[in-house]
């Protein structure tokens, strides 16, 4: 399969610094005309699913697409990454059965990849009068699905990986509708659900009570940054700013339908046809973010990453974007690694660039941030997967003052800090 790579760069610094500003890029797969989920696991790493049941993903920020056919489905897989070489995937038939009744037979399936090559590892097969709407891995080991029901969506968890699952609490009540995730927002114990009428179901418990509470108008799309402030809506924009107690309308982006919410602190991002917009006062304004596709396509799928701030999102027309930070990491050399290693900068003292080399053994999630004598983060100049390998990075301190401050590299199963001196 042919892929196609389109980057727009609005990047005025090569070198990770603590100015360094998130842009958005852009990548488009061929013979692709949507993508049905969306599954974010860092700045580096996605997981996609297209309508064809073929899955994508990508470990490097879009550097490199690999493919593979999860398997024959009528509605297209459904995938939730693990990690960037190993994610829980759906998928589902549809057949009759006697008297008039209605069958479908969901298959849990693990996809492990490497490169090109992906084994498959059936875990669990779902059978009965409804089908699997979402399935959500929190871990490698504990994750829970959906399953909807005429009136309910009802919940069913693992804790082993997936190969087995018990069900847990009657999920949402009276739903009304085709289950959409963007429909659900999450916000620790807190939920909350659209059911595209002017009722919004609220529970404080995970799903085990709930309580209605009134929107002026129809909403399909909801998030919440905080326990206390969201926005929620279709065609028309509504704020809370006290759980949900009280809905008021703001001002909505665009012209059309709001298909996907997400945000972070004082941010909000609205994705409205081929359009993704920003408010940063919580509705009052709102500027045009980016672009892709048609001005008849649409973006379907929204996700943030807490740990950095990076948004991917996918458009109806094949469009994959990516808003964040660009880092510049330089593989040193090909010599073997065989164990972690965080050198000591240099030069150090610096004014206000320096350089930090480290080594890793084995590929996965590393993270390098900075911090102050406090303990407070100050910068992650690397949260992404990575190759076995030396590195190098470069880290800009022009906007710190005097002082001395701590780097730390952390993997999975290794933790390193070293100290360094800005002196200006």
């Amino acid at each position: 399969m042919k892929f196609s790579l389109f980057f727009i760069y609005f990047l005025f610094s090569f070198f990770f610094n603590l100015s360094a500003q998130p842009v958005w890029t852009d990548y488009h797969i061929d013979n692709v005309t949507d993508f049905k989920t969306l599954s974010a696991i860092n700045n580096s790493s996605i997981w996609m699913s297209s309508s064809s049941a073929y899955i994508y993903r990508t470990s490097n920020n879009g550097e490199n697409w690999y493919s593979f056919f999860g398997g024959f489905s009528d509605d297209g897989a459904i995938v939730s990454g693990i990690n960037g070489t190993t994610s829980i995937y759906i998928v589902y038939s549809v057949y009759a059965g006697g008297h008039g009744v209605v069958i479908y037979n969901s298959k849990i399936n693990k996809a492990t990849c490497n490169g090109n090559s992906t084994t498959i590892t059936n875990l669990y097969s779902y059978g009965g009068s409804y089908f699997i709407k979402f399935i959500k891995m929190t871990s490698s080991l504990n994750g829970y699905f959906l399953v909807q029901s005429l009136s309910n969506l009802i919940r069913y968890n693992t804790v082993d990986g997936g190969y087995s699952w018990t069900q847990d609490v009657t999920y949402l009540p009276n739903s009304g509708r085709q289950f959409n995730k963007y429909c659900l927002s999450e916000y620790e114990n807190d939920l909350w659900f659209t059911n595209t009428s002017t009722t919004i179901f609220h529970s404080t418990n995970r799903g085990l009570n709930w309580t209605n509470q009134n929107v002026p108008g129809n909403c399909y799309a909801i998030w919440f940054n905080s326990l206390e402030n969201g926005l929620a809506g279709n065609l028309n924009l509504y704020s809370t700013t006290n759980s949900g107690t009280n809905w008021v309308p703001t001002n909505a982006p665009g012209n059309s339908n709001i298909t996907c919410l997400t945000g972070d602190g004082n941010n909000y991002w609205a994705a409205v046809g081929n359009s993704i917009y920003k408010t940063t006062n919580f509705g009052l304004n709102w500027t045009t973010e980016h672009s892709v596709g048609s001005v008849n396509s649409k973006y379907t799928q929204l996700e943030i990453i807490d740990s950095n701030k990076t948004i991917w999102a996918t458009n109806s027309e094949g469009f994959i974007s990516r808003y964040g930070i660009i880092s510049n990491i330089d593989p040193i050399n090909n010599l073997i690694v065989n164990d972690y290693q965080l050198n000591q900068n240099y030069p150090n003292p610096f004014n206000p660039e320096t350089n930090i080399n480290f080594a890793i053994p084995k590929s996965g999630n590393i993270t390098l941030k900075v911090y102050n004598m406090e303990g407070k983060e100050l910068a992650v100049i690397i949260n992404e997967n990575l190759q076995i390998g030396n590195y190098s990075v470069k880290f800009n301190g022009s906007n710190l003052p005097s002082g001395i401050y701590f780097y730390q590299l952390r993997s999975d199963d290794f933790i390193s800090t070293k100290k360094m001196t800005l002196i200006k």
